[in-house]
C-alpha cells in the first residue's frame, strides 16, 4: 500500500477510530515481541469492526500453506494448516483485500475451521499483510450474524494491517537474530570443550582409563548439544505459533499417574519420595488440550524437582479445582523440598538459557525446559506461577481452564 492510498484511507476513518489506530500503532512500534504483536492486532482488529472473531494467517513456506499463529476468539486454531485454495490464500496469492456477506456459499471457504470450532460464520473481511514486496499472511475478521461489512470497515482494516505488516517483520527479525545468538553463544562452550578432549586423545602417553573418560565426557556433551538444539527449534515453532495441538479432551489423572510412573527410577536413584494429592474417588474436570503437550510439562517441572531436590526430600503432584476471572479452572501444583529458588531469580526463570546461579552441577539440560512449558501453558489459554523459598523448597502452578 503507497502513502497516497493510506492517507485516503485514515481521512475516510472516523475520528474516535482514528485515534484508536494512532494508539495501536504507537504501541506496535514499542515492542519487538511477536506474540505481543499479533495479541494486539487481532484485538484491534475485531474492537474497531465490530467482529465477532479476528485472526492472523501466516505463510509457512515448508508447506507452501497459511498456518493460523493468532486468533482471539477460538484458541484451538492456533497452529491449524490452511491450503493456498482458500480465501485467506487467494488474498495471500493476490495481496488483493477480499470481502464476503454469504460465505457460507464461498467454493474457497475452508470448512475445516467451522467443524473444529462450532461456529457458522456469516460475513468475512481478509486483508493481506503485505512488507517490503512480501504477502506474510492475512488478516481476517469475521462476523457471525447478519451485519455486511462496511467501506469504512474495509478502510481501518486495511490500515491497522499497514500497521501490522511492518511491525510483524520487525519482529521477526529481532527474534531470529536474538535466537541466534542465544544459541551459538550457549553452544560454545560445549564445543570448545569437545576441541580440549580432542587434543588431549591424539597424545600417546595417556593412559586407557583416562580416554575412556575423556569420550564418556565429549559423548555427554554432544547429548547436551543435541537436545539444546533440538529443544531451541521446539521453542521457536512455539513462539511462531508453528506447532499444532492436538486439541480433545484430557483426562489429567491419566496424565499425572503416567508422569509419576515415568519419573520413578529417577526419584528412586536420587532418593526422593513422590506423592499425588487429589481426590482419587472423584474424576478430576477435563481440559481441552493436547495431553502429550501437557505431559511433557509436568514430565520437565517433576523432572526438575528431583533433580534440584536434597537427598530425601519429597516431591508431589496435587490437583485441586479454583475459579479465575469467573471460570472455572484447574490447577496443577508441581511442589518440592529443595534448596529454593532467589526472588530475583525467580523473575527470570522462564528466560531462554537461564540458570539458577550455583546450581550448574545438578543438571545437564538444554536451559529451554521451563520457556517451553510456559509456551505449552499459555497455548492452552493457561498460566505458569513459581513461588519458592530459599531452604524451604518450590512449587510451579499450572492453571488451565476447564473444558466448557
Amino acid at each position: 500500500m503507497n502513502s497516497t492510498t493510506t492517507n485516503s484511507f485514515l481521512r475516510s476513518i472516523d475520528p474516535v477510530n482514528l485515534q484508536q489506530l494512532l494508539m495501536a500503532s504507537r504501541a506496535l512500534s514499542s515492542t519487538l515481541d511477536l506474540q505481543q504483536v499479533l495479541s494486539l492486532v487481532i484485538n484491534v482488529a475485531a474492537e474497531l469492526t465490530n467482529s465477532k472473531s479476528a485472526s492472523i494467517l501466516m505463510v509457512e513456506s515448508e508447506t507452501d500453506k497459511l498456518r493460523f499463529v493468532a486468533t482471539n476468539g477460538e484458541s484451538q486454531l492456533v497452529g491449524v494448516l490452511v491450503p493456498m485454495n482458500s480465501l485467506a490464500g487467494w488474498v495471500v496469492q493476490n495481496n488483493k483485500t477480499y470481502v464476503s456477506h454469504k460465505l457460507k456459499e464461498e467454493k474457497q471457504h475452508y470448512k475445516g475451521i467451522e467443524l473444529m470450532t462450532g461456529m457458522v460464520h456469516h460475513s468475512l473481511l481478509a486483508v493481506p499483510l503485505h512488507h517490503k514486496g512480501e504477502v506474510l499472511g492475512a488478516l481476517e475478521v469475521l462476523k457471525v450474524s447478519g451485519d455486511e461489512y462496511t467501506d469504512h470497515d474495509l478502510a481501518v482494516t486495511q490500515a491497522l494491517a499497514s500497521q501490522a505488516a511492518v511491525a510483524i517483520a520487525n519482529a521477526r527479525l529481532f527474534q531470529q537474530s536474538d535466537a541466534i545468538a542465544e544459541v551459538m553463544h550457549e553452544l560454545k562452550t560445549p564445543l570448545m570443550g569437545i576441541m580440549a578432549a580432542l587434543e588431549l586423545l591424539e597424545r600417546d602417553d595417556l593412559k586407557e582409563p583416562q580416554r575412556r573418560h575423556i569420550v564418556h565426557n565429549m559423548r555427554a556433551e554432544t547429548q547436551r548439544m543435541t537436545k539444546m538444539t533440538q529443544d531451541f527449534l521446539e521453542l521457536s515453532r512455539l513462539e511462531a505459533g508453528r506447532i499444532r495441538l492436538e486439541w480433545e479432551p484430557v483426562d489429567l489423572r491419566k496424565v499425572i499417574e503416567a508422569v509419576m510412573h515415568a519419573q520413578a527410577p529417577q526419584a528412586t536413584q536420587s532418593e526422593i519420595q513422590m506423592a499425588v494429592f487429589y481426590d482419587r474417588n472423584k474424576p478430576l474436570p477435563k481440559i481441552s488440550g493436547d495431553a502429550d503437550r501437557l505431559k511433557q510439562v509436568l514430565m520437565n517441572l517433576v523432572s526438575n524437582a528431583i533433580k534440584y531436590n536434597r537427598t530425601g526430600g519429597k516431591v508431589a503432584i496435587k490437583a485441586t479445582t479454583m475459579r479465575e476471572n469467573s471460570h472455572e479452572c484447574v490447577k496443577l501444583t508441581v511442589v518440592d523440598t529443595g534448596q529454593g529458588i532467589a526472588p530475583e531469580d525467580v523473575k527470570r526463570l522462564f528466560e531462554r538459557f537461564y540458570r539458577v546461579p550455583g546450581a550448574e552441577g545438578f543438571a545437564d539440560g538444554s536451559g529451554l525446559g521451563l520457556s517451553i512449558a510456559k509456551k505449552i501453558i499459555e497455548a492452552h489459554n493457561g498460566r505458569i506461577v513459581v513461588e519458592s523459598e530459599l531452604g524451604k523448597g518450590t512449587a510451579f502452578h499450572c492453571i488451565l481452564p476447564v473444558a466448557v
